[in-house]
């Protein structure tokens, strides 16, 4: 009996080459069906979708314009939401400074009150952070394009967008030590 085209763990006969090609499909370093598993400057590239293709080098300087600005969408929801809860909160301090029930000024309410989490306060903010993930999650999605262009777009736009929306730290706390 000829065992040369079994490789001992297939039940039937089976070419060398197809039994490579089999291997091949669980390598975790290999090519994957076109996309790069490693960071690679190239111009063609497709973004997320079928339909956003890049071809040319406008093509992706008008694509890593979109992410940039993705980003700053996302750091200015952060900073929106941000913003909403502070005002919301105050609303709520100003408000129960008003009435005689001193528990209403809690900012950790001790007690589980439908009040607190059916508003509309609330909803807003469940959307938006939403929102805030949907970016989110397709921000790392064309991070893991390892296109150096494009991830240096997430980067940047993320680092501006920071920049722009997080407020300046009082120069007390950037200075001062653990013993201060």
């Amino acid at each position: 009996m000829d065992h040369s085209m079994h490789h001992g763990h297939h039940d039937e006969a089976m070419p060398m080459d197809m039994e490579m090609k089999m291997d091949m499909k669980n390598c975790s370093g290999c090519d994957m069906g076109g996309m790069s598993m490693s960071f690679h400057f190239g111009v063609k590239e497709v973004v997320l979708f079928d339909f956003w293709k890049i071809n040319t080098v406008w093509g992706l300087l008008i694509s890593c314009a979109i992410i940039f600005l993705a980003c700053l969408l996302y750091e200015a929801l952060k900073w929106f939401r941000v913003k909403l809860a502070i005002r919301h909160r105050q609303a709520m301090v100003s408000s129960a400074q008003g009435s005689l029930n001193p528990s209403a000024t809690e900012l950790i309410p001790s007690r589980f009150r439908m009040e607190d989490y059916m508003n509309m306060a609330r909803f807003i903010q469940t959307l938006l952070y939403g929102v805030q993930m949907i970016i989110a999650y397709l921000l790392m999605l064309v991070f893991m394009t390892y296109n150096v262009w494009l991830c240096i777009a997430v980067i940047v736009g993320e680092a501006v967008g920071y920049f722009l929306f997080s407020g300046s730290p009082r120069y007390e706390e950037a200075v001062s030590d653990c013993c201060g």
